[in-house]
């Protein structure tokens, strides 16, 4: 399995992208398919300004159907 589909706990999100230093942008997914992305201010990289949450059917990474 991959890294998006079987975290350490399903309540878990691993981060997609290792830019958010400078794009202020997270994207996370847990392995129950909640796709989250988060904006942060350019210098304040420990307080979110917002999020949205969505859910997905499939992992991006291997393409396994979530909740199997």
């Amino acid at each position: 399995m991959c890294q998006y589909c079987e975290p350490r706990s399903c309540n878990d999100f691993v981060e997609m992208n290792q830019t958010k230093e400078y794009s202020g942008i997270e994207m996370a997914i847990n392995c129950q398919g909640m796709l989250r992305v988060r904006y942060y201010m350019y210098n304040d990289i420990d307080r979110f300004e917002s999020q949205d949450i969505l859910n997905v059917k499939y992992c991006p990474l291997c393409g396994r159907k979530f909740g199997n």
